[in-house]
């Protein structure tokens, strides 16, 4: 979701807030997500297929 114009935020269920959808992450479940994205180290490659 991209946040007040110049920031990413990544959500792990739905939110009933007024982001603007950037994409969607397939394929991991909610709990592989916190485990992957919530170390500090953790790098964010987004792509457009």
């Amino acid at each position: 979701m991209l946040y007040q114009g110049d920031q990413i935020s990544i959500f792990y269920n739905s939110n009933s807030w007024s982001y603007t959808k950037l994409g969607e992450i397939t394929n991991k479940t909610e709990s592989e997500l916190k485990n992957i994205l919530g170390n500090s180290n953790a790098t964010l490659v987004l792509s457009i297929n």
